[in-house]
């Protein structure tokens, strides 16, 4: 997935831990293959390859994880979007040279994206694209989904303490002994890393935070963020950080993409639907300021 992952396992039996650790590892390194669209032999990349016009059969294990993100994706009314591959590369967040591209780039390439052209079906799985150079990108909940599938494997393997993290995202199992209230986790400025804005305290929660300080380039004093509107091609023009606490890292981690490009309202009205609990860090030209969702 082009990062790093790490797992920290609390356990009386060291070597206990440390098969659970590697278990975690190992189901993580399973969803990169599963879901990595920079690997050309990934499940995802040869299943794309075939799905249009398609369909063409897939595992049960990608169908899942398709419908998971499609779930997101219809929650949101497309503010997170899976299909916005195209929009990410016509950036240059996928590779290229970064630049804004004109209007008539972006509505061209919006041709592109959509989730409700991606077609599943079932008995047996099944993925059809229906327009032809769509490019899903597993960007915005990969790794939360990855975390969690990690965080299954140690319950399955008697482990009740553990963090795994990885970038902007989060799984904590259980508590530590010298923390009962959980694992702290800090919320940094998006300008000044070493500003602690507040702490969250998790316990068996996933956390999450995007933010236009992680990819972005600047023009004309401009600054551009790699989280894009899937609905508009550009993007997102609320400038700071979303933090969002779920109850799977990948719950967070999708939605912490799709409350950043919301307005504030419609944001707030959506973490109210989910039962989550967010925190927005964001800019007006002349003042930082903290909002609590919902």
């Amino acid at each position: 997935m082009g990062t790093v992952f790490q797992v920290k396992v609390m356990h009386p039996n060291p070597q206990l831990a440390a098969e659970a650790a590697e278990a975690a590892l190992a189901e993580i390194r399973s969803q990169d293959q599963l879901l990595s669209d920079y690997l050309p032999d990934s499940e995802l990349n040869q299943a794309l390859a075939q799905a249009w016009p398609g369909p063409v059969v897939i595992t049960q294990e990608l169908y899942d994880a398709l419908k998971q993100a499609l779930d997101f994706a219809q929650f949101t009314q497309g503010a997170f979007d899976i299909s916005v591959g195209p929009l990410l590369s016509l950036w240059g967040f996928r590779g290229g040279p970064m630049y804004v591209p004109t209007d008539s780039e972006i509505e061209k390439t919006r041709q592109q994206v959509g989730y409700q052209k991606i077609g599943l079906l079932n008995h047996p799985p099944r993925l059809q694209l229906k327009t032809q150079g769509m490019k899903l990108d597993f960007g915005g909940i990969g790794k939360g989904r990855a975390l969690d599938r990690a965080a299954t494997e140690l319950r399955k393997r008697g482990i009740s303490v553990a963090s795994l993290s990885c970038d902007s995202s989060s799984y904590f199992l259980g508590s530590p002994a010298h923390s009962p209230r959980g694992w702290p986790v800090a919320v940094r400025h998006p300008r000044d890393r070493d500003h602690v804005l507040n702490t969250f305290w998790l316990k068996d929660q996933g956390l999450s935070t995007s933010g236009d300080d992680q990819q972005y380039f600047e023009q004309a004093g401009v600054r551009f963020s790699h989280i894009l509107d899937p609905r508009t091609g550009r993007p997102a023009i609320y400038l700071g950080s979303m933090t969002v606490v779920a109850e799977t890292a990948a719950q967070a981690d999708a939605l912490s993409t799709a409350l950043l490009v919301l307005p504030i309202e419609q944001a707030r009205a959506l973490t109210a639907q989910q039962g989550i609990r967010a925190l927005r860090i964001w800019e007006d030209k002349q003042h930082w300021h903290q909002d609590w969702l919902p």
